[in-house]
């Protein structure tokens, strides 16, 4: 089993976390390079939002989960994989102005093991959609409920392609498709999930991979 390491763990190789924007004009903060807050010392937050916060301000969020799945034989197929999140029960979506669906791509930060708030430029995110668009409303808003992610074949040819050129290092990130549309919203749609600094096992975000061929498939768990 292979987990999104927490800050400062010995001979870490992944992360988690999130960098946010916060300000007065959408379109500064969104087209920013650099984020203002987030980054990967926490134990909950936002993972993604693109939002209103009050009449004057505006927020954004962009989310990263990487996962070592080096033990995943190079020769193997990916037949199936699902990313899990576990809410931390802040969960919203009052904007009506934007297409408020969680998107899955990919993330390529500056560091495997360290978010800089350069890494919430938009730049560093992919356009590949690695999952079916999730509307937001329909996350869980209770504490501690997971919610489980399917992998499309975008999202499972990534993970062949980390195995087989990146040590097996999958950079997963999160953006909500009005961020990725630049729309202004007029409400806040958000999901904030648990990451790995919490110190546990159960509610830490988690990939779960069917992989191999005839005679060889076997089901690992990659959390």
């Amino acid at each position: 089993n292979f987990r999104p390491e927490q800050e400062g763990a010995p001979s870490a190789t992944t992360m988690d976390g999130q960098n946010s924007n916060f300000g007065t004009n959408y379109t500064t903060i969104h087209d920013a390079t650099s984020g203002t807050g987030g980054l990967d010392a926490q134990t909950a937050g936002t993972i993604f939002s693109n939002g209103k916060v009050d009449a004057n301000n505006f927020q954004i969020n962009r989310g990263h989960t990487l996962f070592n799945a080096s033990s995943i034989d190079k020769s193997d197929p990916i037949n199936s994989a699902t990313l899990t999140l576990y809410s931390n029960g802040d969960t919203s979506d009052t904007d009506t102005a934007c297409t408020d669906d969680a998107t899955l791509v990919s993330t390529s930060p500056a560091s495997n093991i360290d978010l800089v708030n350069a890494d919430y430029n938009q730049a560093n995110f992919g356009s590949t959609d690695y999952m079916t668009g999730v509307v937001i409303s329909s996350l869980p808003s209770t504490d501690q409920t997971a919610k489980e992610f399917t992998l499309n074949a975008s999202g499972r040819s990534f993970i062949e392609t980390a195995i087989d050129t990146l040590s097996g290092i999958v950079k997963f990130g999160w953006r909500v498709q009005g961020d990725r549309d630049n729309c202004t919203p007029n409400g806040f749609a958000n999901f904030g999930a648990y990451f790995s600094d919490q110190g546990g096992d159960v509610i830490e975000p988690k990939l779960v991979v069917d992989h191999g061929g005839a005679g060889k498939a076997r089901r690992i768990l990659i959390d």
